[in-house]
């Protein structure tokens, strides 16, 4: 995907979770708790290969500020 496309994804679900967590009107006819479901499930897999990650190189005890290639997503790759 690239770095542009993973900022223009990062950008577009944090504007639509801050858009339908904060700026909820009275026509709308979704719930609350709808849109905080949507939310949490719209940040889940970013927020779960990260948490892999840093429980991986704790492990491992690698630093936690050197980028590598244990995401989740290479894992996939690799294991086709």
């Amino acid at each position: 995907m690239g770095d542009t496309g993973s900022i223009f994804l990062g950008l577009f679900i944090g504007f639509y979770s801050i858009k339908g967590l904060i700026n909820t009107s009275v026509n709308e006819h979704i719930p609350q708790w709808m849109s905080i479901l949507i939310t949490l499930t719209a940040m889940a897999p970013a927020a779960i290969d990260t948490i892999t990650v840093i429980i991986n190189r704790l492990r491992a005890e690698k630093s936690l500020m050197v980028g590598g290639k244990d995401h989740t997503t290479h894992h996939l790759v690799y294991s086709v």
